[in-house]
């Protein structure tokens, strides 16, 4: 019985193990994405995730995602700044994004993959 029990606890840590690790990779592979992208458009959608922020852009058929870390100009984060409509701004292997919101030019920044 008892070593059942220890089976299935080495069982189960062994698949959340996998599971963080999976995750991470996953989360890395998409920064690294957004990192390498040169994206200029409107803001079509965007929202809070477990990952970040998720932005899609409409010249582009797919989601990024980024951590904000700071405005250069302005105390308030990225997501009660941009709606829909606004525009964005992200040259390839940059670590500054730019939105551009009624003539308004803030600049963002976030984390580099490591």
């Amino acid at each position: 019985m008892k070593n059942t029990k220890t089976k299935y606890i080495i069982i189960a840590f062994v698949f959340i193990l996998g599971y963080i690790v999976i995750t991470e990779l996953i989360f890395k592979n998409r920064r690294q994405l957004f990192y390498e992208s040169n994206l200029q458009g409107k803001l079509i959608e965007i929202y809070s995730s477990r990952e970040g922020i998720k932005i899609r852009i409409n010249n582009v058929d797919r989601n990024f995602c980024f951590e904000p870390k700071s405005s250069f100009n302005i105390h308030e984060n990225f997501e009660n700044i941009a709606q829909i409509g606004d525009s964005i701004i992200k040259p390839t292997k940059s670590d500054t994004i730019k939105l551009i919101k009624e003539g308004e030019v803030y600049l963002y920044t976030f984390n580099k993959p490591d």
